[in-house]
């Protein structure tokens, strides 16, 4: 058993098949032949040891199960000596049995996200312009799940596109951006003629989602069907005063 806190960061000497030997300066003080030690968080047990190394074998399982068949001489590892019932655990109760090998599709520096987000954060505070919107929210509405964070503009605020220049400055109204989907500021221009559209109807105010579903039933579609498929509802809903359900749009136009 282990915590899945490293001790200390060993270096490979040696990696043939079945055995390992990884060089310790810290661990392998109060260390003896029979201990446990997590290895990159697989349990091994000491095989061997001299001053300053310690050797340990391994079974072809181990291989298919973990990365350590892939180590070669001089390659970091992670070390930490297994715990006992006395323990102070710092991190969790880890066994150290590796049951399969996980293949790393994508790698992010997380640092300049930390520091834009800070940078932002204080921004926001000083001006009350924007809001940081976190990415527990942002999947809610449907974000991209890979994003971190996101900004949404105070009322009263746009987002410009300039790359510099002052942070804030004057600027004409124009239409509402920059906002949530359900934000009451996001009502678009919307203009419709021709078949299945009632002539003289003035909509008094129409939300961003509600495009789709309305130019759905136009042309005599259903979003909920297609929702529905994937377990869940359009967030908007057709318009259905606007629209002459008598005169249709001919299908296939």
């Amino acid at each position: 058993m282990s915590t899945g806190i490293i001790e200390e960061v060993g270096r490979v000497r040696s990696a043939e098949r079945g055995t390992l030997v990884v060089e310790s300066s810290a661990i392998i003080g109060d260390a003896a032949l029979g201990d446990s030690i997590a290895v990159n968080g697989v349990d091994l047990t000491i095989a061997e040891m001299d001053g300053g190394s310690m050797t340990f074998n391994c079974m072809p399982e181990t291989y298919r199960r973990s990365n350590l068949g892939e180590l070669a001489a001089g390659d970091p590892v992670n070390l930490e000596r297994s715990a006992t019932p006395t323990t102070r655990l710092s991190g969790h109760i880890v066994r150290g049995v590796v049951e399969a090998t996980g293949k790393l599709m994508s790698l992010t520096p997380e640092e300049d996200a930390v520091l834009a987000r800070k940078a932002l954060r204080d921004a926001a505070a000083q001006t009350g312009a924007f809001r940081i919107v976190g990415a527990e929210e942002m999947l809610r509405d449907g974000a991209d799940p890979e994003a971190w964070f996101g900004l949404e503009a105070t009322l009263g605020y746009q987002f410009g596109v300039a790359a510099s220049g002052p942070l804030l400055h004057a600027a004409a109204p124009r239409a509402g951006a920059g906002y949530f989907p359900h934000h009451v500021v996001m009502a678009p221009g919307f203009v419709a003629f021709g078949a299945g559209v009632r002539p003289g109807v003035r909509i008094p105010r129409m939300r961003e989602i509600d495009v789709g579903p309305t130019v759905a039933a136009l042309l005599g579609l259903s979003l909920e069907d297609a929702a529905a498929e994937k377990g869940k509802l359009p967030d908007g809903r057709p318009l259905v005063g606007a629209l002459d359900f008598v005169e249709r749009v001919p299908a296939g136009r």
